[in-house]
């Protein structure tokens, strides 16, 4: 009984904590960020130049990125990109790893900021 009795103190404690960052917030969210700010300025150069937003990021290259983000496996950082219909909106999507799963955020032109959650 004493057994559970810490490993349950333990448990409330542990997660109580801090240990553990929300959905958005940690070192690997704001590294995404960090990475998207420039994607994010080149879909709006591209649309601002041609009208549209790209079908795909690698239009981006080499014109407004290095390279195509979404083929970078090195990181720990994915990236998925959803151009709207007609081209007038997109959905740029980052997932990285947490302690539980994985930790996913999406940004959108019209919302001009992150919504993030996490999955197992």
């Amino acid at each position: 009984m004493k057994f559970l009795l810490s490993l349950g103190l333990f448990a409330l404690l542990f997660f109580s904590s801090g240990c553990f960052d929300k959905p958005g917030e940690g070192k690997l969210a704001q590294q995404g960020f960090a990475i998207a700010d420039p994607i994010i300025n080149a879909l709006e150069k591209y649309k601002n130049e041609h009208g549209k937003y790209p079908q795909r990021l690698g239009e981006l290259v080499p014109e407004y990125l290095e390279k195509d983000p979404q083929k970078d496996d090195a990181g720990e950082i994915r990236f998925i990109y959803f151009p709207a219909e007609e081209g007038g909106s997109y959905y740029l999507r980052l997932s990285y790893p947490s302690f539980f799963g994985t930790d996913d955020c999406s940004y959108t032109p019209a919302e001009r900021k992150w919504s993030c959650g996490g999955t197992m």
